[in-house]
């Protein structure tokens, strides 16, 4: 019997002879005495139930290989990401799709898409579709998100669901009202800290600030959807504490993703700090997180997903949305996307249940960052409970 390798330890929490064990894999968290010879049979016997102690590293390694194999290849949902339109009425700094926009059309066939797309469900024998309408600025296709919803919802069912991700500055009531019969589950906003932060990051277009239309747009459909608040982080990033406070005051309560501004030139330890300093103050505002290692286990990346696919409005098939390049085919063709498996050096690793060899095409480790980040997530997200 030994220490699972997938244990976070934090030493001298929360007290100084104690220690508190996170397991990555299944998420068991306990708080013990640092003396290892004072535990019972009882307490060993309870942390080898919940995974933080093993008789065999290579079996619990096993069975999080085929949680993966089960996720990857989850047959019984395909998620598309619907690349409604390039066209943006913002103009974001750190846009990354600003020069790709030239290489998209608006949807030009919508009908011969959603055609394809029960099509691809019956090749898969899959039953529930999950849509996520993505741009560009989706909701300038409105009309588009609403043809889409009610033909799939009127063949479909309960077996439909979507989401948005939009910038928010589009966003009407009324089209909420009709969406969320539809199957709209939720929409993902992003708002960069305060007011003056946000808008010289996030403006319209013409250059003028984006902030006040947004937070009063979310307050209008609050009842309608799950609201999630993604907010962009680098260290020019201010006011996330007034953020929070102005949606409260209109009575939203968002679930929060933080991510770090792509590319950027941070070592492990700055973006780690970063992170943590945002996690911390969140936490202490009781806001909920939903970034890794708040999920029940790690995010598998989309490109890997043997499910999941983009297409734009020319019809092309991407195996990942946030990689142009990944093209695998066109909706007039027979699609088939190849299941990754983890590398020999990803699989031994002892962030494989958050991390699941990470992106597939960025090619980068981020075991530094890991080490450096984990053990702080788990005292934030784990205060209550120990």
């Amino acid at each position: 019997m030994e220490f699972s390798k997938y244990n976070v330890f934090v030493e001298g929490y929360p007290q100084e002879n104690y220690l508190t064990i996170y397991n990555m894999f299944t998420h068991k968290i306990m708080c013990v005495t640092k003396n290892s010879e004072a535990w019972s049979t009882q307490l060993r016997d309870k942390m080898l139930g919940q995974g933080i102690l093993v008789d065999d590293q290579i079996m619990q390694q096993e069975e999080v290989l085929r949680f993966y194999h089960k996720e990857a290849g989850n047959s019984n949902e395909l998620i598309v990401m619907l690349i409604l339109t390039r066209k943006c009425n913002c103009k974001c700094v750190y846009c990354y799709e600003e020069q790709q926009k030239a290489q998209f059309d608006d949807m030009i066939d919508i009908s011969r898409i959603i055609s394809s797309i029960i099509d691809l469900m019956k090749q898969m024998s899959v039953q529930n579709l999950k849509v996520i309408f993505y741009g560009g600025e989706p909701l300038l296709r409105k009309d588009i998100i609403s043809r889409t919803s009610q033909t799939f919802h009127d063949l479909l069912r309960e077996r439909y669901s979507f989401s948005i991700v939009t910038n928010g500055t589009q966003i009407e009531k009324e089209d909420f009202v009709l969406w969320k019969e539809l199957g709209l589950k939720a929409i993902k906003v992003t708002l960069d800290g305060n007011e003056k932060s946000h808008n010289s990051r996030r403006p319209y277009q013409n250059g003028t600030g984006s902030y006040h239309d947004i937070v009063e747009n979310l307050a209008d459909i609050k009842d309608y959807t799950h609201i999630v608040l993604n907010i962009v982080l680098d260290y020019s990033v201010e006011g996330i504490q007034d953020l929070i406070t102005d949606l409260r005051k209109k009575g939203i309560e968002p679930e929060v993703s933080l991510c770090v501004k792509e590319p950027n030139d941070y070592n492990s330890e700055e973006k780690a700090t970063l992170v943590l300093r945002t996690a911390e103050l969140l936490a202490s505002m009781q806001v909920y997180q939903s970034t890794k290692i708040g999920f029940d286990h790690g995010i598998i990346c989309m490109g890997k997903n043997t499910h999941t696919f983009g297409i734009d409005g020319k019809g092309v098939v991407y195996r990942c949305n946030g990689d142009f390049n990944s093209v695998i085919g066109t909706i007039s063709s027979d699609i088939e996307k190849p299941f990754s498996q983890i590398k020999s050096k990803c699989a031994q690793c002892k962030y494989l249940p958050i991390c699941f060899g990470g992106c597939l095409y960025k090619h980068r480790c981020e075991y530094n960052y890991f080490d450096k980040v984990v053990p702080g997530l788990v005292k934030i997200y784990t205060r209550r409970t120990v």
